[in-house]
C-alpha cells in the first residue's frame, strides 16, 4: 500500500512539474527580420482561436492595441465572430474556454510583446491576397 501511494505521489508530482514547462500553443508561422532596413522589422502571423486572459502572467502573449491604422503596429488582425475549423492568417476568433484556444493574449498598455491594429476582414483580405478576393469565404 505504501509503495502504491508513493508511486502515485511521484507520478502526480511529475505531471505538475511538466505542466509548468508546457510551451504556449502559439501558431506563429514565421518570424522574419529585414537586416537591410534601418530598423529591423519583425513579421509575425498569428491566427486561430484566442482566449483573452486578464492576468498578464498567465497569458501566452502581451498585446497592445493600436487605435489608428496610420500609426505603427507590428500586426494587422481581423476578428471573425463565426466559428470555423480553420482561419486564414491574421484572423482571430475569441473563445470563452481556454482549452479551445490556440493561444491566449492579455491586452496591455505597455510592456507588450507586439502591437496589433484591428481592421475589417475585407481590408485584411486585400492585404494578404489582393489577387484572390474569395480567400475568406
Amino acid at each position: 500500500m505504501k509503495k502504491t501511494f508513493l508511486f502515485l505521489a511521484l507520478i502526480l508530482s511529475a505531471q505538475v512539474a511538466l505542466a509548468q514547462f508546457d510551451p504556449p500553443r502559439v501558431n506563429a508561422e514565421e518570424y522574419s527580420f529585414d537586416r537591410f532596413a534601418e530598423y529591423p522589422k519583425r513579421t509575425l502571423y498569428l491566427w486561430g482561436n484566442v482566449y483573452e486572459e486578464k492576468d498578464p502572467r498567465k497569458a501566452d502573449l502581451l498585446v497592445k492595441v493600436v487605435k489608428s491604422k496610420h500609426a505603427s503596429s507590428d500586426l494587422y488582425i481581423a476578428i471573425d465572430k463565426r466559428e470555423r475549423k480553420r482561419y486564414p492568417k491574421g484572423v482571430w476568433h475569441f473563445v470563452n474556454n481556454r482549452r479551445k484556444a490556440d493561444f491566449s493574449v492579455c491586452f496591455v498598455s505597455k510592456g507588450e510583446d507586439f502591437s496589433v491594429c484591428v481592421i475589417s476582414l475585407k481590408e485584411l483580405e486585400a492585404i494578404l491576397n489582393p489577387y484572390d478576393p474569395g480567400l475568406f469565404k
